[in-house]
C-alpha cells in the first residue's frame, strides 16, 4: 500500500512509455453496498476508488451489452465442452 501514499516514487512502463501514477483503485470480486465502510477504507488506505467486478458484470448485463454477453456465452460453451469431455474421460475409467 506505499504506493497509494507516495504516487511520485512509481511509475508504470508499458510500451516503453513511461507513465506516472495519478492514485490506485482496488478491485475485489465482490464488495458490501455499505458505502460508510466503502469510504472509510477509501480514506484509510488512500484508495481512490474501489471497484467490484460482480457489479461490472451485472451493469453490463441490465444494459445488454451485447459484445459481453456473447463472449460470456462464448466462454460458457468451453467450460460445458470441458466438463463434458472430462465426464466421458472419467466414465471410461471406472
Amino acid at each position: 500500500m506505499d504506493i497509494a501514499n507516495n504516487v511520485n516514487d512509481y511509475n508504470i512502463e508499458t510500451d516503453k512509455k513511461v507513465i506516472k501514477i495519478s492514485g490506485i483503485i482496488l478491485i475485489w470480486g465482490k464488495i458490501t453496498k455499505d458505502y460508510k465502510i466503502i469510504n472509510e477504507i477509501k480514506n484509510t488506505y488512500n484508495i481512490k476508488d474501489i471497484l467490484s467486478l460482480e457489479n461490472m458484470i451485472n451493469t453490463m448485463l441490465e444494459n445488454n451489452h451485447q459484445e459481453y454477453i456473447n463472449y460470456i456465452n462464448e466462454k460458457k460453451e468451453w467450460v460445458n465442452t470441458f466438463i463434458n469431455n472430462i465426464g466421458v474421460k472419467y466414465e471410461s475409467i471406472i
